[in-house]
């Protein structure tokens, strides 16, 4: 009966680490997600001339409006959108690599390579359909991001 206990025990202790690699990825894009919304909401607040963009935005249905509003923003703003990304992007690893159970530097690192090779996807795709500097650079804003956060999680080891 020691051995049954036992048993149950191994078994729930392997569940439970296969129930957290299965999350490390759906965690990792809630938190790049989340932390995007925050600081994009907080972006939103702090500027009422972005707030008209968003209005018409929403308003007309037309998508693309977002993406092409760059002659008003003030550097601040401009500045502000970049670190929005490089956040999400540093959430994305940090809270993945934290959910798995083992090899946290190897999975930070594989985070931040599927991050980075999503932002070269997304660069190489606006190049493709005319997209605007302000895309560009947050694309290489949250490659940055992705970038330090495994190099910092792999140093802290």
């Amino acid at each position: 009966n020691v051995w049954g206990i036992f048993i149950n025990k191994v078994n729930l202790w392997n569940m439970k680490n296969a129930l957290r690699w299965i999350a490390v990825l759906p965690a990792a894009i809630l938190a790049g997600i989340c932390a995007y919304l925050i600081l994009f909401l907080w972006l939103l607040i702090s500027e009422t001339a972005l707030v008209a963009t968003i209005w018409e935005w929403i308003s007309t249905g037309n998508f693309q409006l977002l993406f092409e509003y760059n002659e008003g923003l003030g550097l601040d703003m401009i500045i502000l959108m970049i670190v929005c990304r490089g956040v999400s992007a540093a959430a994305f690893v940090y809270f993945g690599q934290n959910v798995a159970p083992a090899g946290k530097n190897i999975v930070a690192i594989v985070l931040a390579t599927m991050r980075s090779l999503f932002g070269l996807i997304t660069i190489a795709s606006l190049f493709v359909n005319d997209g605007t500097w302000l895309q560009y650079l947050c694309d290489i804003g949250g490659i940055a991001g992705a970038i330090i956060t495994a190099v910092y999680i792999c140093k802290e080891d």
